[in-house]
């Protein structure tokens, strides 16, 4: 099963799941007001540092700054 998900995918399971859980936390910080600890938990991380740290590699910012910067590029579209 692992291979034929990285063969598919290209990724891990474990890669696959963790980028499913960062598209969820980036469409909670997006679409709701709920803080930051409450999406990661709502995500499925527990540890803040981790969160952090992955969250940065996907999207090259904090959550804090990708929702500021959401709240800016929407005013733009307006």
């Amino acid at each position: 099963m692992y291979r034929k998900i990285k063969q598919v995918t290209g990724n891990t399971p474990t890669e696959l799941i963790r980028s499913i859980r960062l598209k969820h936390a980036g469409k909670l910080l997006k679409t709701t007001n709920m803080n930051v600890k409450e999406i990661m938990y709502s995500s499925g991380f527990s540890n803040k540092a981790y969160f952090y740290r992955e969250f940065s590699k996907k999207y090259n910012k904090t959550p804090t700054e990708f929702r500021e910067w959401v709240k800016q590029d929407g005013d733009n579209e307006e």
